[in-house]
């Protein structure tokens, strides 16, 4: 909270501060009022979080808490009263070089967490109060992910969802076992995990070319100027096959893949649209039809059985 309003609590010309100081008490300060010098201004703020995370790459601790900061910010902001705070705040984060941190951060890989934090901080900087995107965040990334060879960030993204689908297999296994040891069950909570993060990053991605931006759409299908190019269009299209290959093994998805179905569907959609020709005819040749067909089939037994109800809202949501 602090953070985001730390212009009003050091601003020496404030009109509340004023009026609290304007009949000091042999000249002391009213309780509870400190001094104020000098103002300030959040994106200063911001330039400084931005700087010491660059310089302290390595300082892991550091670099949750900052993240852990930002996104508080953008929390705060989003529920506040003022319905122009949120789109104020994304754009000092634009300024600041908030993006240009995320995407060095990404690229770098320094940690598994720090990469789901930052592509949940990235989404969270895209999304306007309206539940649109930001369209200055949306140029700033571009322009950060252009700016350097981030061959890295795309390589990350592909391992993610490829470690998300890799357990989709032994996910399903361990739901048809009476019990789990301990150990079993702590690889289904990871998978668990793996597969939130999954839909963390596919979440930011379809923020990124919400809005038929088609430079970034051009992008994700691949990264023109890069040592290593990935393709997003691609990339997400075998974790659909992964969780909806066999009929009958994705019948029985659970509420978190079938979140992350949502997630692929909803990039491939955003990818698409325009519309863009380019991924359109792509997507086309990557039995992506074929999938969705497959799923409109589809009963999702398990989630049937979950939810008491013979089509849950999930189930609903999916196949709309």
């Amino acid at each position: 909270m602090v953070f985001s309003c730390i212009n009003e609590f050091t601003d020496p010309e404030s009109y509340k501060y004023m009026k609290e100081c304007r009949n000091l008490d042999n000249g002391q300060l009213p309780p509870g009022v400190d001094f104020r010098r000098n103002k300030i201004a959040v994106e200063t703020l911001l330039r400084r979080f931005v700087s010491n995370c660059n310089s302290h790459k390595g300082d892991l601790p550091t670099l949750r808490r900052v993240f852990r900061a930002l996104l508080l910010m953008l929390q705060r902001a989003r529920g506040s009263q003022d319905s122009g705070a949120l789109d104020v705040l994304q754009d000092r984060f634009v300024h600041a070089g908030v993006t240009d941190l995320i995407v060095q951060m990404l690229n770098a890989k320094v940690a598994s967490d720090i990469t789901a934090a930052c592509w949940n901080l990235l989404a969270q900087m895209l999304k306007a109060q309206d539940h649109s995107v930001n369209k200055c965040v949306q140029q700033g990334l571009y322009e950060a992910c252009t700016s350097i060879d981030d061959s890295a960030l795309w390589e990350s993204l592909q391992e993610t969802l490829s470690i998300a689908g890799g357990e989709v297999k032994s996910l399903r296994s361990a739901k048809i076992l009476p019990s789990l040891t301990t150990e079993e069950a702590q690889r289904v909570q990871d998978a668990h995990v793996n597969l939130a993060n999954a839909v963390k990053a596919m979440e930011a991605m379809s923020l990124m070319v919400e809005g038929h931006y088609f430079p970034m759409q051009q992008y994700l299908f691949s990264q023109a100027g890069n040592a290593r190019s990935c393709n997003v269009p691609e990339v997400a299209c075998m974790l659909l096959d992964r969780l909806c290959k066999h009929p009958a093994a994705a019948d029985m998805v659970d509420e978190h893949e079938i979140q992350c179905i949502g997630g692929i569907l909803n990039l491939v959609t955003e990818l698409a649209q325009g519309p863009n020709l380019r991924n359109q005819e792509f997507l086309s040749s990557l039995w992506l039809v074929e999938t969705v067909f497959k799923l409109l089939c589809l009963e999702f037994t398990h989630l049937q059985k979950v939810a008491g109800d013979c089509y849950p809202s999930l189930v609903r949501q999916i196949k709309a």
